[in-house]
């Protein structure tokens, strides 16, 4: 079987995609209009990528920007500036700065106990032994 060159396969490829689009115009110059938009339609449909589902990239976005269903949870800290605090290793400290303000927490099923402990606010606490930053859900407040 003797091999073909690229040009000889490259013309090939040119005459069958040339007769595919020929078939298809005689196709759709039999067709009458909305079968040709049905047509078009379904071809369209065709090449947008669908999941496991069907859903495409835009319909899940917008399930997701959906706030029908969510729910949210607004936390508070009562720690204030000026507090008396016991810190962690039981040592009492004056609270000076305070970045836990109110936030907002998506309510979920499950727990959000490791969330809301360790989020970006903190409160800085000076004490005798040296000064620093500390997590609310970590301080006690001093009666």
């Amino acid at each position: 079987m003797p091999k073909l060159t690229k040009k000889q396969i490259k013309e090939a490829r040119k005459q069958a995609l040339e007769a595919r689009e020929k078939a298809e115009q005689e196709l759709l110059s039999e067709l009458t209009d909305e079968e040709k938009s049905k047509r078009i339609e379904s071809e369209e449909n065709k090449k947008v990528k669908k999941d496991r589902l069907g859903l495409t990239y835009e319909d899940r976005k917008k399930i997701k920007d959906l706030d029908v269903n969510r729910q949210t949870a607004k936390v508070t800290w009562n720690i204030n500036v000026g507090d008396l605090v016991y810190l962690p290793d039981e040592s009492i400290g004056l609270v000076v700065k305070e970045n836990s303000t109110n936030i907002q927490v998506n309510k979920r099923s499950h727990d959000n106990k490791k969330n809301l402990s360790k989020y970006a606010g903190r409160v800085f606490v000076i004490t005798s032994s040296g000064n620093d930053w500390f997590y609310p859900s970590s301080l006690k407040h001093v009666n």
